[in-house]
């Protein structure tokens, strides 16, 4: 499937597919790089930031976490799936950021604010990680994510919160993961190969 047919998904529909989500288990993530493509956001502001992403999984003592990859931009045959994606580098590394930690939504909620999004029983990706500086902003970030079809953690719907004052503020920020390719053993929690 070529990402960019989801493009066409209106914010309706989105709002409905991540109510009528799948369960999907933070464990089922691990070792994975995800493909990733923006939704929902004007052009003009994807071509200032990205529209194509990765989004990587690892397990270390604490759980299911992972990180975000920035990736060279290009035409849409970046939005196919097995795209060849080449990272952008920073300091001759691949440019990691947005780290995070991800549990079942339902635990999550039970320590937290429940959501006003509808959403499926899938996973929170909650930005507030170590390896996020202090006054990131990216800590105030967090994406509820559900499976597209049951039982299959290949095809992935979340969209991006902000939690600010015990409250979560919809940014209008939508992405689909597809899995992409398998996380390096040597890598795993560091960089893309």
């Amino acid at each position: 499937m070529n990402l960019a047919e989801y493009r066409s998904w209106s914010k309706p529909r989105l709002a409905e597919a991540l109510a009528a989500g799948h369960a999907l288990d933070p464990a089922d993530l691990v070792g994975w790089q995800y493909q990733g493509i923006s939704l929902g956001l004007p052009r003009w502001l994807e071509r200032l930031t990205w529209s194509v992403f990765v989004k990587a999984f690892a397990a270390d003592g604490a759980g299911v976490y992972g990180w975000n990859v920035r990736i060279v931009q290009g035409d849409d045959r970046l939005l196919e799936v097995n795209a060849d994606l080449r990272p952008r580098t920073r300091g001759n590394k691949p440019w990691e950021f947005g780290y995070f930690r991800a549990t079942p939504l339902s635990s999550w909620q039970q320590t937290r604010t429940r959501l006003r999004q509808p959403c499926g029983p899938g996973v929170m990706l909650d930005y507030v990680h170590p390896r996020n500086p202090t006054l990131d902003p990216t800590r105030l970030v967090r994406d509820p994510l559900v499976a597209l079809r049951p039982g299959d953690p290949t095809l992935l719907l979340g969209v991006s919160l902000l939690e600010l004052g015990g409250r979560h503020w919809h940014t209008g920020s939508w992405f689909v993961l597809q899995r992409w390719r398998e996380l390096p053993r040597s890598n795993a929690g560091q960089n893309l190969p």
